[in-house]
């Protein structure tokens, strides 16, 4: 079942990158592990300095575990590290890292 579209985020559109945080996490645990890293990659990219940022890369590289792409996996979780290195997605990226 084809998720519903939202309207394309502009930045007058303050709740959109929350909106498309959560449809992206809805989508991660329905198993629809690639339109969930395609929503939160949509909103790191239109959203670049979102609050939701990290977290969304962590949802991302949790995606492309489950999804069986240890490699970018692996890859998101290192980025997580250098662009948020004090919050608490790094110190969850660094255990996933740690238990590949």
């Amino acid at each position: 079942m084809p998720s519903p579209s939202l309207p394309r985020p502009t930045r007058k559109a303050p709740t959109l990158p929350t909106a498309l945080y959560w449809q992206g996490g809805a989508q991660y645990a329905r198993g629809n592990y690639n339109g969930a890293v395609n929503t939160l990659q949509s909103l790191i990219q239109r959203f670049p300095d979102s609050a939701r940022k990290a977290d969304a890369l962590l949802l991302i590289g949790n995606a492309q575990v489950d999804a069986g792409n240890d490699k970018a996996a692996r890859q998101t979780f290192i980025r997580i590290g250098k662009e948020h290195p004090n919050t608490l997605a790094a110190n969850a990226a660094r255990e996933r890292l740690k238990a590949m």
